[in-house]
């Protein structure tokens, strides 16, 4: 009975408070105590039906947002006249297949983003968003682990810098495409080339060379591949760890555990790969001195 609707609130909300006091809020002359009671994981579906007839789309929108709703509840608040509504229902954890297929087809971008985004959305509704005029909503198509590699192969010419750093980013990019985006102008691109554990090594190693090459010919650092000094003079080598699957013991050649020093089979020390800041030869064992040109190796062994 507190005056101050941000308390009704927090209390109407609070998981812990006892239903008989979540069903009187349910009737609360506010619609942020109402809202934050449909928005409640415990509120009965009894009051959840009663919450998505309110007149307030504030209030819809949590019951359209809660776990517990019922789905031909959620179904009918998916046709809701409010995109804040239909935008919560494209961000249930429960939506089924059906409603986010159709919700890909909203005319809201902000409905359109939330399906993109969610784990449940189908491979038709993700070939369908590829192609939508947001970027932002083709960079969630592009990262999602459910879009499949034709899909994914379709939106490598996308003229959109970011969509295709998450396209080298996807681990189910195929090979074919990770060389195709091996060739883009844009840094970060080859970046996630080189980052993604399904590049094959040589393509890995063809990557790194591409751009220690241009950052050799920018002079304006080395970012997170090596720092320079005030004289120009290289700090540090530059390490680039690539967590390929075909990486090997060099004893027994049992597939190496990434991250480990060792092998687990036979025991046997590993050295990481690690590359030469001046020329992006791979740097072998503890080796002082690069055996491509000559550079001194300053970093730790």
């Amino acid at each position: 009975n507190d005056e101050s609707e941000h308390v009704r609130s927090a209390v109407a909300g609070n998981p812990n408070t006892p239903l008989k006091l979540i069903a009187s809020f349910a009737n609360d002359e506010s619609e942020h105590v109402r809202s934050a009671v449909a928005g409640n994981p415990n509120t009965p579906v009894k009051l959840l039906v009663e919450l998505a007839k309110d007149d307030k789309e504030w209030v819809r929108k949590g019951a359209a947002a809660n776990p517990n709703t019922p789905l031909k509840l959620i179904a009918s608040l998916a046709n809701d006249e409010s995109e804040y509504v239909r935008t919560a229902v494209a961000g249930n954890s429960n939506a089924p297949v059906t409603i986010l297929t159709v919700l890909a087809h909203d005319e809201s971008e902000y409905v359109r983003n939330h399906v993109a985004d969610h784990p449940n959305t189908s491979e038709e509704a993700l070939a369908l968003l590829k192609e939508d005029g947001d970027e932002d909503i083709r960079c969630s198509v592009a990262i999602h682990p459910n879009t499949p590699e034709a899909t994914l192969a379709l939106m490598g010419e996308d003229g959109n810098e970011d969509v295709r750093q998450y396209l080298a980013s996807n681990l189910n990019t195929p090979v074919g495409l990770l060389t195709r985006l091996a060739e883009d102008e844009n840094e970060w691109v080859l970046r996630c080339v080189a980052e993604n554990p399904r590049t094959p090594p040589a393509l890995f190693q063809s990557v790194l060379e591409r751009l220690a090459v241009e950052m050799d010919d920018a002079h304006d650092g080395l970012d997170s591949y090596g720092e320079w000094d005030a004289d120009g003079e290289d700090e540090g080598v530059a390490e680039f760890e690539h967590d390929s699957p075909a990486l090997a013991c060099s004893e027994c050649g049992v597939s190496l555990v990434s991250g480990g020093k060792f092998c687990s089979e036979c025991g046997s020390e590993q050295h990481t790969a690690r590359f030469c800041s001046q020329c992006g030869a791979e740097r072998q064992g503890t080796a002082r001195f690069c055996s491509g040109c000559g550079h001194p190796h300053q970093g730790k062994n």
